[in-house]
């Protein structure tokens, strides 16, 4: 598991079947040499803009969307109290 903090909404306009009507949002993911990473995740916690949130990838974030079969490598599975910055 990673922790992050949500950037953005993601507009997707067209999507696979399996992707429709899934929250998605861009998380920044934060790294010890202080240089995030982007990811987008599903966010099935309803995390709004700034939140800290945890993100569980692979099978463990398909089960959290509840569908094995489904393309996807992250989501958001809980929010997190206080500061991501592991330099803190």
């Amino acid at each position: 598991m990673l922790i992050g903090q949500v950037i953005n909404p993601v507009v997707c306009d067209a999507a696979i079947p399996e992707l429709r009507g899934l929250p998605l949002v861009t998380v920044a993911i934060e790294t010890v040499d202080a240089s995030p990473r982007l990811m987008v995740a599903v966010d099935v916690v309803g995390a709004g803009v700034g939140a800290n949130v945890l993100i569980a990838e692979g099978d463990a974030a398909r089960l959290a969307v509840r569908n094995l079969s489904a393309p996807i490598e992250a989501a958001v599975v809980g929010l997190v109290r206080g500061s991501t910055n592991v330099q803190s």
